[in-house]
């Protein structure tokens, strides 16, 4: 599914938290572990290159194509959420650090399209390093699979219980969902 349209998805549905779940690669090797992004803008080289592979290579964010007015909304809600997302993406460090065996570095910023486009708190997940053995072997593993999900639910449900009031009463929600308390 092309980058843009998963978070069409995400926003068309209205949706509360948008995970994006990614393996990471290096050229080394060595390097393991998860780790968690952000919608930012640091502009470092590190992070221009991790952002082009991602994104791509595409430096392309359909920006051009928007309207004033609907840029301007975007850049909104990214500055709302992102006290959400650095919220959210620090639930999944502390989950991961916990069990994945290659731990889990502190959340970054990134200039990734699929942040970049969501409409509400989001982060991507990098997992691990599918070019590492270690890794490679926890992420094929149904018990490596099993401990990333659980880790991840972990995280979500924490997010959702913090924010339960707050997503409760949100004007945007559709009718009929269930409670996040239970």
């Amino acid at each position: 599914i092309p980058l843009h349209e998963r978070t069409a998805a995400a926003n068309a549905s209205n949706a509360d938290l948008f995970i994006s779940l990614h393996c990471n690669s290096n050229q080394s090797g060595t390097t393991r572990g998860a780790e968690t992004f952000i919608m930012g803008l640091e502009k470092s080289e590190k992070n221009l290159q991790v952002a082009a592979r991602e994104n791509g290579d595409s430096e392309v964010t359909d920006t051009e194509h928007m309207d004033p007015e609907e840029l301007i909304i975007y850049n909104q809600l990214q500055d709302q959420n992102l006290a959400k997302s650095r919220e959210f993406a620090e639930l999944c460090r502390q989950n991961l650090a916990v069990f994945h065996p290659g731990g889990s570095r502190p959340p970054r910023q990134a200039g990734f399209v699929i942040l970049w486009k969501a409409t509400m708190p989001s982060v991507l997940v990098e997992m691990g390093y599918v070019n590492n053995r270690s890794d490679e072997a926890f992420l094929g593993s149904g018990d490596g699979q099993d401990i990333l999900a659980s880790c991840l639910v972990n995280a979500v449900r924490s997010y959702l219980l913090n924010r339960s009031s707050e997503l409760a009463s949100a004007s945007i929600r559709p009718e009929g969902l269930y409670d996040y308390g239970q």
